[in-house]
C-alpha cells in the first residue's frame, strides 16, 4: 500500500465508526477496534477492547431510537504500521421516550491505529466532547 492508500484506509475506519453506531451494529463496531484497544469517552471509566466498548455503547444507547454521527476526518498521520487520526464529530440522538427532543453533542476523536492482519484497527481512542445541548423539534 502507498502512504495515500494507508491514509484513506485509516480515514475509512473513523467514518465506519459513525456508520456502525448509527446502525446499532455493535458487532461491526467491535471489529473496528483491536482486542487490546484502550478506549475512553469523556469522563467515563476507560475500557479495554472492542467487545467491551461495543457492549458499553450498546447499553448506553438502549433507550435511543435514532442516531446520526457526522464524522469529519481532519488529520491522518501514518508511520509504518502505526497511525494517528484526528476527527471531529457532531452526534444527534433521539430517545425512545421523547421523540420530539434531540440531543446534540459536538467534539473530537483522537485515535491511534495499528495495521493488523485484518487491516487498520483502532488501538487507542479518546473522545472529547466540546459541548452538548438539547433541542426540541420545530412545528411542521
Amino acid at each position: 500500500m502507498t502512504d495515500a492508500d494507508d491514509r484513506l484506509a485509516v480515514a475509512d475506519i473513523a467514518r465506519s465508526y459513525g456508520v456502525a453506531i448509527d446502525a446499532f451494529d455493535f458487532d461491526a463496531l467491535a471489529g473496528l477496534l483491536t482486542d487490546d484497544a484502550a478506549v475512553e469517552y469523556g469522563g467515563h471509566p476507560p475500557m479495554i477492547g472492542g467487545v467491551a466498548t461495543a457492549a458499553w455503547l450498546s447499553e448506553r444507547t438502549a433507550d435511543t431510537s435514532w442516531m446520526q454521527h457526522l464524522v469529519t476526518v481532519m488529520d491522518v498521520q501514518v508511520d509504518g504500521d502505526d497511525a494517528a487520526c484526528l476527527s471531529y464529530f457532531i452526534a444527534h440522538t433521539v430517545g425512545r421516550a421523547d421523540t420530539e427532543t434531540v440531543r446534540l453533542s459536538v467534539g473530537e476523536y483522537r485515535d491511534r491505529l495499528r495495521r493488523t492482519a485484518n487491516g487498520w484497527r483502532i488501538c487507542d481512542r479518546r473522545q472529547y466532547t466540546g459541548w452538548k445541548e438539547t433541542r426540541t423539534r420545530a412545528p411542521m
